[in-house]
């Protein structure tokens, strides 16, 4: 005798006293819960919904019956179980998902584990289960939860938009300031590879004469917060002369 059968004769006692605890559910009319319903490959590979309910009351009590749709046969689409499978979501009250999003939706049914009445039927050794009624209606879910993650999503999409106007924005605002520094001959100081800050910086200590500036350059510089020198205003009839540019060419 080997090993194992040595081991396996020490329980045989306790086997032949231990009872499986489960009556098959006989023929009938009952009312239970979705517990669950989840896509799983058949033996054979093939895929199908596999969806189970527990009897609410009466004898059977917390018991399980089973009942599934096949979605998938021989490797190609089985028309006729889809079809079956999305009455079945319709009758519980859910909108029929996209192909993709079948998961999420039986999984917020099971979690939901909507009341219901169904057939128990039995022929050739199978039992065969059937939605006839539903008894409670899908919890009402506010329209601002169901829509968060998507809300979440076009907040991160129009934050990422921002940065990258924000960086092109400062990168045309470096090229300019880049430009600037060198018309005032600060190219020992500022580079091509200078930040906007650096050369902002650099800036800020030089003496800039506002009358070599245009209005674009101005407008640039007052947003930076670099100043420049203004000229003075006279109060004279005469025409002030002014100072010829220094500004290199």
């Amino acid at each position: 005798m080997s090993d194992m059968k040595k081991r396996l004769s020490k329980m045989n006692s306790a086997w032949g006293k231990t009872d499986t605890g489960f009556e098959d559910v006989p023929a009938g009319e009952y009312e239970g819960q979705v517990s669950n319903a989840l896509i799983k490959p058949t033996q054979s590979g093939n895929l199908r919904v596999s969806v189970s309910y527990v009897i609410a009351d009466g004898d059977h009590e917390g018991e399980s019956v089973w009942d599934g749709f096949m979605i998938e046969k021989d490797g190609m689409p089985f028309e006729m179980g889809m079809r079956f499978l999305k009455m079945w979501i319709e009758k519980l009250g859910y909108e029929v998902p996209d192909l993709d999003e079948l998961e999420d939706t039986l999984q917020t049914i099971a979690e939901d584990a909507p009341l219901c009445a169904f057939r128990v039927t039995k022929k050739d050794g199978y039992t065969n289960v059937r939605l006839t009624d539903v008894l409670s209606e899908p919890p009402e879910r506010d329209e601002e939860e169901e829509g968060e993650d998507d809300v979440e999503e076009e907040d991160v999409e129009e934050e990422e938009v921002e940065e990258e106007e924000e960086d092109l924005g400062d990168e045309e605002d470096r090229l300019a300031l880049i430009a600037l520094a060198a018309g005032f001959g600060l190219t020992d100081e500022v580079s091509e590879d200078s930040s906007v800050a650096d050369i902002v910086a650099i800036l800020s200590e030089s003496e800039i004469d506002g009358e070599d500036l245009t209005d674009e350059e101005k407008g640039l510089l007052d947003k930076l917060g670099v100043k420049y020198t203004k000229p003075a205003v006279k109060k004279t009839k005469k025409k002030a002369a002014k100072k010829k540019a220094t500004r290199k060419k």
